[in-house]
């Protein structure tokens, strides 16, 4: 347990004293924070993380074996009642193993790079979202929430971060080409990055003909919220709308039926009533945050799929993501002078270190804790 904490306050730290270092050297200090981590992950035992047996290591070992690409695309093995191929996995994942293994032949330098990644991608939407000075909290809150999990399902959470840089370049540079450029990256690495097309269109519902209004953005929340609620009570509509666009196989996703879970309200209703008492401050002083606040609903509303299977809940990964730049509006509004700030920073690292402790060393969540590195 102490490897994952040590390695989340080393890399937050080396970001927080960046700030105090001139710029031509703050490189430096940005590689070693990212590097740690990926090494991290890097070193971790095939144990760690369900999915790396599961389908890492057996594509590893097909793109060791392979004479060629298209032999390594045609390799198959046997898992739980039937085989599975390296072409039924996404291209952009399959083909980055392949030429790391070709390269380096080193399991750590494949598990090394699937982090960065993922790492980099939400590193560097943070520092295109504009507030330097708080991104070492960004990053804290990213490790806490999504790091254990992303030792297990990997290409979901590549997909998603490049998702995440997408929407959040866009929303900053208003820059289309690049938003399509991250999202076709998304896909190639997992066919659910599509949820991305929605948080766009979502996002363009809000801000539609440039509205400065705060009581038609309020308005437009409800709207969409309410959309949200229906599509969750509508699974059998959703599932024939993932047939008629080719994603039958996402249907697990929403197998079954709806069970509400309170759990996954209760983990966000710090987030929630934060963003509730202070609505009418954020609606003023934070940019996008009407954006914001409907991606925390929508993590609440999709997190309830938990209930009907075991993958629900995975859709809401690319809602709940931006929490993280939530949480850096709430700070820099809410603590607008240094006493409230540093209070308002202890509090929510504090909950999410709980958060930490309690989903991934307690109940065991993802099969990461305890850490178990290769060499073991």
């Amino acid at each position: 347990m102490i490897q994952y904490l040590l390695t989340f306050s080393i890399s937050s730290i080396f970001i927080y004293i960046s700030k105090y270092i001139k710029r031509n050297q703050r490189w430096i200090l940005f590689f070693i924070a990212l590097f740690i981590p990926c090494f991290l992950a890097g070193i971790r035992s095939e144990i760690i993380g369900t999915d790396v047996n599961v389908y890492l290591m057996p594509i590893y070992n097909a793109a060791e074996k392979a004479g060629n690409f298209n032999e390594y695309l045609n390799t198959s093995w046997f898992h739980i009642y039937r085989y599975n191929s390296v072409k039924e996995y996404e291209i952009g994942f399959i083909t980055v193993i392949y030429v790391l293994v070709k390269m380096f032949h080193s399991i750590f330098v494949v598990k090394f790079f699937i982090q960065f990644l993922i790492i980099y991608p939400i590193y560097f939407a943070l520092k295109k979202y504009g507030e330097k000075t708080l991104i070492w909290i960004g990053m804290l809150i990213y490790f806490l929430l999504f790091f254990n999990q992303s030792l297990n399902i990997m290409r979901q959470y590549i997909s998603m971060s490049f998702v995440f840089l997408a929407i959040v370049g866009f929303i900053k540079t208003n820059d289309f080409k690049h938003y399509v450029i991250f999202q076709l990256i998304a896909l190639t690495f997992h066919s659910s990055s599509l949820i991305g097309l929605g948080i766009f269109f979502i996002y363009k519902f809000l801000y539609r003909n440039e509205v400065n209004s705060i009581t038609v953005l309020n308005k437009r929340v409800m709207y969409i919220s309410i959309l949200g609620l229906l599509l969750l009570l509508s699974p059998t509509l959703i599932s024939k709308f993932l047939a008629q666009i080719g994603l039958n196989s996402y249907s697990l996703y929403i197998k079954g039926e709806l069970t509400f879970m309170p759990n996954q309200i209760i983990i966000r209703l710090p987030l929630l009533i934060l963003s509730l008492i202070n609505w009418n401050k954020m609606c003023k002083k934070s940019e996008y945050f009407h954006f914001y606040f409907c991606m925390l609903i929508f993590t609440i509303l999709f997190a309830q799929l938990a209930g009907s299977s075991q993958f629900g809940a995975r859709i809401a990964i690319y809602f709940a993501v931006f929490q993280i730049v939530l949480c850096i509006q709430l700070c820099k509004t809410i603590g607008r002078n240094q006493i409230n700030m540093v209070i308002l920073n202890i509090g929510i690292i504090a909950y999410y270190l709980f958060y930490w402790w309690f989903y991934y060393a307690y109940m065991g969540m993802d099969a990461t804790v305890p850490f178990i590195s290769i060499s073991n």
